[in-house]
């Protein structure tokens, strides 16, 4: 999956592609043992690699 790690998990996006949002009452549970820096670390790194 481009950008993300998986279907129902993790998921960077662009904050420049947003061009238009909806706040809903929806909320989401953290994956247990997440950390935003390693993932942002990962990220850039297989992003280097494409």
């Amino acid at each position: 999956m481009p950008g993300g790690r998986a279907a129902r998990g993790v998921r960077t996006c662009r904050v420049s592609r947003i061009t238009e949002l909806e706040p809903l009452a929806e909320t989401f549970t953290r994956p247990a043992g997440f950390d935003p820096a390693a993932h942002w670390r990962e990220y850039l790194a297989a992003f280097d690699t494409r």
